[in-house]
């Protein structure tokens, strides 16, 4: 009996170290960051609602600079750049694309995006996406699944 309970302490002596270590660390290991280029999705889709809002008093879409003073985004969004991201947005009357593209291409900034969206579409939030080397998205590019990026 004496054994097992000298045993138990030395087993716990020997892994101790390792769980300080591991909570001490344990924000890499449990804390979960996004990444630029899921952040560039979300961004897109903070612009999509302020574009969305914006179109309600407007009947049509705005640009950065409208949406600004419409109140709609921040006053920081008169340059359109985030996480290493640049935004763009074309707008219309019945329509808007927005466009995000890495400023600094590298391996956590690879994929160029594209989401459009106008009055008709019954799915507004599927987003085009490839690796362009920086270079803007296009229309044709692939529908991206966003839940695959980290």
């Amino acid at each position: 009996m004496i054994w097992r309970q000298e045993r138990k302490i030395l087993v716990l002596t020997a892994v101790l170290p390792f769980i300080v270590v591991l909570l001490h660390r344990g924000s890499s290991f449990t804390e979960h960051r996004l990444s630029p280029e899921r952040t560039a999705i979300g961004t897109l889709k903070m612009i999509l609602q302020a574009e969305a809002s914006f179109h309600i008093s407007n009947q049509r879409y705005g640009t950065f600079e409208e949406l600004v003073i419409a109140e709609e985004l921040s006053p920081e969004w008169v340059k359109p750049v985030r996480d290493g991201y640049l935004y763009s947005i074309i707008p219309a009357a019945h329509s808007a694309i927005l466009f995000a593209r890495p400023i600094e291409y590298g391996p956590t900034r690879r994929l160029s995006f594209c989401l459009v969206y106008n009055d008709l579409d019954k799915d507004p939030l599927r987003i085009r996406g490839t690796d362009r080397r920086g270079w803007e998205a296009k229309l044709s590019d692939p529908f991206i699944d966003s839940l695959s990026i980290p």
